[in-house]
């Protein structure tokens, strides 16, 4: 009961203390932040006011100051300005050059002389070093307390040609922080005052308990003095709370660098998952149980083409359109927890390439095996897609030489028995008509045999006798006798953008490719015009291993017709007379044999023109791979 005594009045005491501490020191705050919230705002303003001062001088100063005098049309120019503007008295702008100081508002009265032998306070003349500031409180001129916003024009410069300086009287401002001060000041006094008096009170109040309490302590413990026997247990509870608390903040202490390991840890977990998901080859992505995108790499970024979106948060269809691949993955994932392995996908997006991808899907799970959403692992297959068609080219290429060399082995025979007969008619006296009918035999047969050597050339196996060359040299050589036979009717240049021009490749044979391509490009000019050739890295980031080279030809002949583009590279289709259709098929096979391709540009802008991709290093094991993939 003694103890639910002192509790009760310490209660009430502190009850009482707590409330009139809590609203005096509420109040307190809130002036002591309410200034602070005003002071800054001010201080916001000013910069902001300072800024916009300068940069309205800047516009309108369009002749520069330098060391030069400022006029007084340049003077009255700005004063014109700025009466646009509610100014407030408590500024004054100023234009300081090297020479002189010119007050731009107020404006003077009078006939003041425009300018005067200052350059300032020197508080401003840090800023000649191209020092913006905003000053400390200085006295001016008048003996006003007032401080500066100092300007350096042009800014960001060591050797500025003037300033622009905007001075504030600080008078309204210091006397709203004295007040503040004083209330607060009050404020504290009147608690601490408050705060006195109870105490006062609750000590006077368990004085005589406390009398009591020591006395009856020294009764029951034979020998001890009065005031050392006896513990109140209120006292003797506060020491206990005291202990308590000050294990407790040990504890928390604990804890707080406990909770700062643990956040360290984590954040390091998190940089090397990040680390390691960059590393790979893959991008990886998830999305939760609403289609929203959780998570992605960036090497996801970079495959999808998403730098130029903000993709956080958005749903898998506002990101890749409502029925697209990863749409449908995603819906048939959460609903029917259904997942794919290796489904490719063919991803463009308008003026890029088309990209192929393969999506991997795998459903993301909670507590109790619940699904919380589903994750992607995309790998880029774009490449592995070129060489498939390479390997169909290749295979097609191998069929159709196998025909050609059945087809020109059938035909030797009826053609040099034609051709044996048609020799011994010619060698008769026979009419002037029978013997016209005799040449035609002999020429179209002549034309037949030609039909067969390149049957035979586009059918006979090729071994490639690769070496490093230097495919500048090797272009410009070829030009070079195309130029002897054509000039100047043709003009001919080569535009080499190649940083590295060793090129691993059959000399013979690429030789042989330009040759048919060119001869194409000159029979189709017929009158004067010009061929171009072009040599570039289809990718100059790319590493050693994976570097490409780029040969275009450009001509301004008569172009190719659109319905003729699916045709080109078949053997036996040619839009000249007296044309084989064999050449562009040899071409396509040996560029095909390199490992490289061959397209024609329907969007050429005048004549024709053709494109020819080849690895810098040629791999022979490429190929092989794929097959065996």
């Amino acid at each position: 009961m003694r103890a639910g005594y002192q509790v009760s009045i310490w209660l009430y005491t502190g009850l009482v203390l707590a409330v009139i501490t809590t609203l005096g020191a509420g109040l307190v705050f809130n002036l002591h932040q309410s200034v602070k919230v005003w002071t800054e705002n001010e201080e916001i303003a000013f910069f902001n006011m300072g800024e916009t001062m300068a940069m309205l001088l800047d516009v309108h100063l369009k002749t520069g100051i330098g060391y030069g005098e400022f006029s007084r049309e340049q003077h009255e120019k700005l004063q014109d300005l700025l009466r646009k503007f509610k100014f407030d008295l408590n500024y004054r702008l100023y234009l300081v050059t090297r020479k002189s100081t010119h007050l731009i508002f107020p404006e003077r009265m009078g006939e003041t002389p425009l300018t005067q032998v200052s350059r300032g306070p020197a508080q401003w003349l840090e800023s000649w070093q191209g020092i913006l500031r905003v000053t400390t409180p200085y006295t001016a001129l008048d003996g006003k307390r007032v401080k500066a916003f100092v300007q350096p024009m042009p800014p960001l410069e060591r050797n500025p040609s003037y300033l622009v300086v905007l001075e504030k009287d600080l008078y309204f401002e210091s006397s709203v922080i004295r007040l503040v001060r004083g209330m607060e000041w009050f404020l504290t006094i009147g608690l601490a005052f408050t705060a006195g008096i109870l105490v006062l009170y609750a000590v006077t109040m368990i004085r005589p308990f406390r009398t009591l309490s020591r006395v009856v302590t020294w009764y029951h413990t034979p020998g001890a003095e009065p005031g050392v026997a006896g513990r109140d247990p209120v006292e003797a509870a506060i020491e206990m709370f005291k202990r308590t608390l000050s294990d407790l903040k040990e504890k928390e202490r604990q804890l707080e660098e406990m909770n700062r390991l643990l956040e360290h840890e984590t954040r390091q977990t998190e940089e090397f998952k990040e680390n390691v998901l960059s590393s790979v080859d893959s991008g990886v992505m998830s999305f939760d149980r609403k289609s929203r995108l959780l998570s992605l790499t960036s090497k996801t970024v970079n495959m999808l083409r998403l730098r130029e979106i903000s993709p956080a948060g958005k749903t898998s269809d506002e990101l890749f359109g409502p029925g697209s691949i990863i749409s449908s993955m995603v819906t048939e994932a959460l609903k029917t927890g259904t997942v794919h392995q290796n489904r490719q996908w063919k991803w463009e997006l308008p003026g890029d390439p088309p990209r192929w991808l393969s999506l991997t899907s795998h459903l993301l799970k909670g507590d109790m095996d619940s699904i919380i959403g589903v994750g992607f692992i995309i790998r880029d297959i774009t490449s592995w897609k070129h060489l498939e068609e390479r390997v169909r080219e290749k295979e097609h290429l191998a069929a159709l030489g196998e025909l050609s060399a059945g087809i020109a082995h059938e035909m030797r025979n009826p053609l040099g028995v034609i051709k044996g007969n048609a020799q011994l008619l010619s060698r008769d006296k026979l009419p002037e008509d029978q013997r016209d009918l005799v040449e035609d035999i002999q020429k179209e047969i002549q034309t037949l045999d030609r039909i067969i050597q390149d049957f035979l050339k586009f059918a006979r196996p090729t071994e490639l006798n690769m070496a490093s060359v230097n495919l500048s040299g090797l272009v410009e050589d070829i030009l070079n006798s195309y130029r002897a036979d054509c000039s100047p009717r043709i003009a001919f240049s080569l535009n080499n953008l190649l940083t590295d021009d060793r090129v691993t490749l059959d000399e013979q044979l690429i030789r042989q490719v330009l040759v048919i391509l060119l001869d194409n490009s000159v029979q189709s000019i017929t009158g004067e015009g010009r061929i171009g050739i072009e040599l570039a890295a289809v990718d100059p980031a790319a590493l050693e291993c994976d570097r490409q080279v780029r040969l275009s030809i450009q001509d301004t002949g008569s172009g190719i017709a659109a319905l003729d583009f699916s045709n080109l590279f078949k053997p036996f289709f040619t839009t000249r007379p007296t044309g084989t259709g064999m050449g562009l098929a040899i071409a396509r096979k040996l560029v095909v044999l390199h490992n490289g391709s061959i397209d024609f540009d329907p969007q050429a802008s005048e004549g024709a023109k053709v494109t020819i991709t080849l690895p810098a290093r040629y791999d022979p094991d490429r190929t092989m791979d794929l097959k065996k993939r």
